[in-house]
């Protein structure tokens, strides 16, 4: 028999959640392969939802950008703002050599998954090594990352759940057809909540002002 929604959401949590936690808490490679991995991930997804649109991303060049974007925010081997410029060139040659659709379309939807996934992922990736000058505040980042997490998880199971129970006015029909305005406002509130509890309980190196914009 099938598992409904709720049942995998468990299940997913119950593996999947203390794994993420212990990448998080460690930090270093561990942390950099699990966003590395959500990345990539992330990109595939994205080019599959646009493929259903007819845009075809050029997605050997725009993964492997998406992988180096990551990587290089971590080690530091290039200046970003170089980086952008080869991703860039490099996507408009391969281009030359295909022949799906809109070239210009391609081109542009690859940059935005590229530029979108990859500095979003590199940019949390950048957080948690916040404080890598030093061994004794290191662990304030992986624990600014799990708040950042929690409060995340928080936000989606109470906008989910409650939103459920009780959502009677839709959010965005078009985009997202069963979201309400009910479930959005108090998945908000909670994540506000859960950091403001984050902050009271680990993180000492914020200020309160600083959890809520969190």
């Amino acid at each position: 028999m099938a598992l409904g929604n709720t049942a995998t959401r468990i299940i997913v949590s119950i593996i999947a959640i203390p794994l993420i936690l212990a990448a998080c808490f460690y930090g270093k490679i561990p942390f950099l392969i699990f966003v590395l991995g959500i990345g990539l991930i992330s990109f595939g997804e994205f080019s599959e939802l646009v493929k259903n649109k007819s845009i075809y991303t050029n997605f050997i060049s725009g993964f492997l950008s998406v992988g180096f974007i990551i990587i290089n925010s971590y080690f530091n081997f290039i200046n970003v703002n170089v980086l952008f410029i080869i991703i860039t060139v490099i996507l408009l040659l391969f281009e030359l050599f295909r022949n799906k659709s809109s070239a210009i379309i391609n081109v542009g939807v690859t940059l935005l998954g590229v530029f979108y996934i990859g500095l979003f992922s590199s940019t949390i990736l950048e957080i948690r090594e916040f404080f890598n000058t030093s061994e004794m505040f290191y662990s304030e980042g992986g624990f600014l990352i799990i708040s950042i997490m929690v409060s995340i998880w928080v936000c989606d199971s109470a906008a989910f759940f409650l939103g459920t129970a009780f959502g009677k006015h839709k959010l965005f029909p078009r985009v997202s057809p069963n979201k309400s305005w009910e479930g959005a406002i108090t998945g908000f509130v909670f994540a506000v909540i859960a950091m403001i509890a984050a902050k009271a309980l680990v993180l000492d190196v914020i200020e309160l002002s600083d959890a809520i914009i969190i």
